[in-house]
C-alpha cells in the first residue's frame, strides 16, 4: 500500500510540474523554482553489536523541492524526499553477508539556505539545512518515535536551459537525532578486545538529479 501511495503521489507531483512548465507571459527574472528530483539514498547502520549488525540498505528515491531566490547568490528552499528501502542484518563476528530483514520507508522534510556562485549559465552552490526525518516503522534501536530532528549539508551544480528551465545535480549528507546506541565497534589488532563507541545520530546520504522550472 505504501508503494502504491508513493507512486500516486509522484504522478500527481509530475502533473503539477508539467502544468507549471507551460509557457507564460514574459516577465522579470523568475524568483520561484520547482524541482522534481530522483536519485539514490545511501543508508547506514541502525544497530551495532558484536554478534548482530543491522543497517538500512541503499535504494532509489524521489522528491520535490520548492525554492525562492532572495538574490542572485542566496536562495531558500523547502524540500521533501522519499525512499523505500530494506533492512538488512548480519553477524559481524562470523564475517557473513547481509540478509534482508524487512522493509522501511524514509521521508525527509527540510528547509535549506543556499549560496550560489559561478557564471550566468553554470553555477555551483553550497547549502545548510534543518528539518525532520521520518523512519517508518520506527526502529527501537534507533529512535523512540518515527519522526525526529535532522540536519544536512549539501553541495551541487545547476545548468540553466534558457530562462525557465535548469538541470541540477546534488549531493546531500544528513544527520538524524536518535537514542544513544552503539555506533561502531573497534577491535585492536592483537585481539585483546573490542570497544563499542556510542552515538545518538543516524546518518545517511543522497545523490540526486533534477529538472527545475522557474516562474
Amino acid at each position: 500500500m505504501n508503494r502504491i501511495r508513493t507512486t500516486l503521489c509522484a504522478a500527481a507531483l509530475l502533473a503539477v510540474f508539467t502544468l507549471l512548465a507551460l509557457p507564460a507571459p514574459a516577465q522579470e527574472t523568475p524568483r520561484f523554482e520547482l524541482t522534481l528530483v530522483g536519485g539514490a539514498a545511501f543508508g547506514s547502520r541502525v544497530r551495532t553489536l558484536p554478534t548482530e549488525e543491522t543497517r538500512i540498505e541503499n535504494s532509489g528515491l524521489v522528491g520535490l523541492r520548492f525554492g525562492w531566490a532572495a538574490s542572485r547568490s542566496f536562495r531558500l528552499e523547502a524540500g521533501w524526499t522519499h525512499a523505500s528501502s530494506s533492512l538488512a542484518t548480519r553477524d559481524p563476528s562470523a564475517g557473513g553477508s547481509y540478509a534482508e530483514a524487512g522493509d522501511v520507508e524514509t521521508d525527509a522534510f527540510e528547509l535549506n539556505a543556499f549560496y550560489d556562485f559561478g557564471g550566468p549559465s553554470t553555477r555551483g552552490y553550497l547549502g545548510l539545512g534543518a528539518g525532520a526525518m521520518t523512519i517508518d516503522p520506527p526502529l527501537p534501536s534507533l529512535t523512540t518515535s518515527d519522526t525526529a530532528f535532522a540536519l544536512n549539508v549539501a553541495v551541487g551544480v545547476r545548468q540553466a536551459l534558457g530562462t525557465r528551465f535548469a538541470l541540477r545535480a546534488e549531493g546531500r549528507y544528513r544527520w538524524r537525532d536518535g537514542r544513544t546506541r552503539s555506533g561502531t565497534i573497534l577491535c585492536d589488532e592483537e585481539g585483546e578486545g573490542c570497544r563499542l563507541f556510542t552515538t545518538n545520530w543516524y546518518s545517511n546520504a543522497e545523490l540526486t538529479a533534477g529538472l527545475s522550472v522557474r516562474f
